[in-house]
């Protein structure tokens, strides 16, 4: 996929993006909640996203990881399947 637009989120836009993010109407309420008080919250729209007709099996986040944080393959088998994704026929729908 490609990034198509980042934004800085304001209540009005948070809340209109709410069937996207389903984080909620309230931005105020969202950074509360997760401890962002008087952070910004930025949005990516992404263009053209690839889906892949096997899926990438055994890659959950690890437990204590946290959506929107980074993490890294936890076993060898990880990064196979990463590799044949990677790899793949894409088809764009």
């Amino acid at each position: 996929m490609a990034v198509e637009k980042i934004f800085k989120y304001d209540e009005k836009s948070f809340a209109a993006d709410k069937d996207l993010h389903l984080l909620g109407e309230s931005l105020l309420d969202y950074k509360n909640s997760c401890g962002y008080e008087g952070s910004d919250v930025w949005g990516i729209a992404l263009k053209k996203p690839i889906f892949l007709n096997p899926p990438i099996c055994n890659v959950l986040q690890p437990e204590g990881i946290n959506n929107g944080e980074l993490w890294g393959a936890e076993d060898f088998s990880h990064l196979e399947a990463f590799d044949i994704a990677l790899q793949a026929k894409v088809e764009y729908e």
